[in-house]
Formats: structure tokens, C-alpha cells, sequence
């Protein structure tokens, strides 16, 4: 097998396998969902959200209402005051985890748009071996030529 061939099934063989690769995982992070909402058991306390989120009840901050004690909750038990640790935010952080799949696709990007390369070289060398060979003695005297 001549050095030309086996560039040729080097760059087939690679350029097809990271090609399909890349394409594969560029498919799946587009297609998973965004779960944006924090997970319940996740949710922070509304103090440590304080600057992200402010809630209003009655026109009033909810952290101020929590505590002085004028937040309660109804229930079989009769009234209890909502303790300001009870009250947990969900937050929604599309952006953030949009922002965070940036790297990733950047990558698999690059290794699809290199592969690609790869895989068209190992099309065209055998093109352009037979142009160079048809004009042969013209690019070898042009190469050659010192100034």
C-alpha cells in the first residue's frame, strides 16, 4: 500500500468516524430538553436570593413581612407564623444553562467542521494527484524555479 493510499483511508476512516461523532453529540445536546427550574430539594431559602428575586405581598417586601412575623399559614392545626427558613424560590436559569452547553458545542463544532475537512481531503488528493501528474513537468519546473 503506497503512503497516498493509506492517507487516503486514514482521512476516510477518521474524518467518517469523528464526522459521525461530532454530528451525533451536535444532535444530542441540541435535542435535550432544558430543564431551567431548580429542583424542589435544590430551591434556596428567599434570603439567599435576595439579589435575583424580591417577592411583594400586599405591597410589602416578603423578607420583611417573614421577619417580623405577619406571614402565616392556615391548616388543620389551626395558624402557624412562617419561619423566613421554611420559604424556599424556585428559580428559572435558562440563560445560565444555555451558557454553560456553550463550550461544549464549540468543540463538537470544531471537531465536525475538521472531520469534514479531513474527509474531503481524502476526496480531493486523488484530483489533484492526477492534475499535478498531467501537468507535471510545468509545476515541477514553476516549484523549482529559484529567483
Amino acid at each position: 500500500m503506497t503512503t497516498k493510499n493509506k492517507f487516503r483511508l486514514f482521512a476516510f476512516i477518521v474524518g467518517g468516524l469523528v464526522l459521525a461523532a461530532s454530528s451525533y453529540n451536535l444532535y444530542r445536546l441540541w435535542d435535550q430538553p432544558l430543564n431551567a427550574w431548580t429542583p424542589k430539594y435544590l430551591a434556596p431559602e428567599i434570603r439567599g436570593v435576595g439579589d435575583h428575586v424580591e417577592v411583594y405581598v400586599a405591597g410589602e417586601p416578603m423578607q420583611k413581612l417573614l421577619a417580623e412575623g405577619r406571614v402565616a399559614v392556615t391548616g388543620p392545626q389551626g395558624q402557624v407564623v412562617v419561619q423566613p427558613s421554611s420559604v424556599t424560590v424556585r428559580t428559572n436559569d435558562y440563560a445560565e444553562q444555555r451558557v454553560e452547553r456553550a463550550p461544549t458545542a464549540i468543540v463538537w463544532a470544531g471537531a465536525f467542521g475538521a472531520s469534514l475537512m479531513l474527509l474531503a481531503l481524502g476526496l480531493i488528493v486523488p484530483l489533484l494527484g492526477s492534475v499535478i501528474s498531467s501537468h507535471g513537468q510545468l509545476t515541477q519546473l514553476h516549484l523549482l524555479h529559484e529567483a
